[in-house]
């Protein structure tokens, strides 16, 4: 017991030093004078709370990484939404050709149908003594390219007539 008391007795005598010779002489020399010393005490305390609002400021945004998730998440749900819709567009042109393309091919065939016909017809109607082979008749397209969005022209030759065109004949 008298060994335990003995430490504390000498941890009582143990006196703190501080070194302050790491402080500029003006610091050093303020604890002889207490108005400076409250006066450079206070500048001090002014000077600390400026830097903590500094190290505040430049403190990171905590809510930065959690807005960039949610950007970038957001920016993946649009990219896929797009490819979904760029897919969705090349479907649509894919099935727009082909629905296009039926229908060329089905304006063709009824218009070479007729083609084909029409000068036979033609003939039989303007058959005469006087013209025993009859007129010649045929049609033509305005537009080759897109058929179903130009008109149609017909052209007849009566018998013993030249050529002209059907808005003169009368």
């Amino acid at each position: 017991a008298s060994q335990g008391g003995s430490q504390a007795a000498a941890g009582a005598a143990d006196v703190i030093c501080i070194d302050f010779s790491g402080l500029p002489s003006t610091l050093r020399k303020l604890a002889s004078n207490s108005k400076d010393y409250d006066r450079q005490n206070s500048a001090l305390e002014e000077q600390i709370q400026k830097l903590e609002m500094d190290i505040d400021k430049l403190a990171p945004n905590l809510k930065a990484m959690q807005r960039l998730a949610d950007v970038e998440e957001k920016f993946d749900d649009t990219t896929k939404e797009f490819e979904d819709c760029r897919e969705a567009q090349k479907k649509a042109q894919l099935e727009f050709e082909t629905v296009a393309d039926k229908r060329n091919q089905k304006f063709m065939d009824t218009f070479d149908l007729i083609a084909g016909e029409i000068d036979h017809v033609y003939k039989v109607l303007t058959k005469s003594d006087d013209a025993p082979a009859g007129g010649t008749a045929y049609i033509s397209l305005d537009n080759p390219l897109e058929p179903y969005n130009g008109g149609i022209k017909y052209n007849a030759m009566p018998p013993t007539k030249r050529f002209m065109k059907m808005e003169v004949l009368s």
